[in-house]
């Protein structure tokens, strides 16, 4: 039976995590700013130091801002691709598989009838992209069924005898 190992769906929603990093900064360089103004301290309120602070607090949030749109730009067509069924399927026995390092991070690729999926597990990849050194369970001769859009993996399912 086929069993739904991932769906970009469910999994490719964990890349939007990353801008939140930025949200803190932007939250606290605000803080700071608003801190620096109400403070009776004249050094606290000096120009130099508002101008830093409102620095980071904009530059933080330039960076947040412009990181969520850089991840949905490449997530939502693939997301569309699922929901409209403009993908295409292949299905069989994994024939190959090959992992190796990049500046990414851990790289693998596999192919199945003939078709290669390459994945890096660094970085921010719609799309699955878990090798086996971090636990992926795509192995040769396991049979799967992979839904792809532009070589993204948008599902993968692996047959498990019952």
């Amino acid at each position: 039976m086929w069993v739904e190992y991932y769906s970009i769906e469910k999994g490719g929603l964990t890349v939007f995590f990353h801008p939140w990093l930025g949200g803190i900064f932007s939250i606290v360089g605000i803080y700071l700013v608003i801190r620096a103004l109400r403070s009776g301290d004249a050094e606290e309120r000096s120009g130099c130091a508002l101008t830093f602070l409102g620095a980071w607090a904009l530059g933080a949030i330039l960076w947040t801002v412009g990181v969520y749109f850089d991840i949905y730009s490449k997530y939502a067509p693939l997301s569309s691709a699922l929901r409209e069924n403009r993908f295409q399927e292949v299905e069989g026995i994994v024939e190959e598989v090959k992992s190796w390092q990049t500046r990414q991070g851990e790289t693998e690729s596999f192919t199945v009838n003939g078709v290669t999926f390459e994945y890096c597990y660094g970085g921010v990849n719609p799309g699955f992209n878990k090798p086996q050194s971090y636990g992926g369970l795509i192995a040769k001769g396991r049979k799967v069924k992979v839904y792809y859009y532009e070589g993204v993996i948008l599902k993968l399912y692996l047959w498990e005898d019952q």
